[in-house]
């Protein structure tokens, strides 16, 4: 899996955010207090920015709907289905490195079968 040099820790002061560029992806660089953590930078609602996103704890609320994602682990707290994907950071010195893991495979699961009901039966 190809790790990437992103940034330096000065780079990003604590309880801000950051977008970086990882070949074609957009990601979201957070500071919370010193714990680095990088997600995807697209709300998955309208594609809003999340690195300028208000911080609370561990948790960063999309500016445009307020759509809240845990930074532990991408999952969005008020709505269900929604989440954005969480990337592994390390820290070198004063270098923060990311590492892009392969996307998954889609899943192939079928639709699920319709019956229509007539309501006069």
């Amino acid at each position: 899996m190809p790790e990437f040099k992103i940034a330096r820790r000065e780079e990003v002061a604590p309880g801000e955010g950051k977008t970086v560029r990882v070949e074609d992806r957009r990601i979201a660089l957070f500071n919370l207090q010193g714990d680095f953590v990088a997600i995807d930078d697209a709300c998955p609602h309208m594609r809003a920015d999340l690195s300028s996103g208000q911080i609370e704890g561990r948790t960063v609320t999309c500016t445009w709907h307020g759509w809240q994602f845990d930074l532990d682990t991408g999952k969005c707290i008020n709505v269900e289905w929604a989440k954005v994907r969480r990337y592994p950071i390390r820290l070198d010195g004063e270098d923060i490195h990311l590492t892009v893991e392969p996307d998954p495979e889609p899943e192939d699961k079928p639709f699920p079968e319709i019956v229509w009901k007539d309501k006069t039966d």
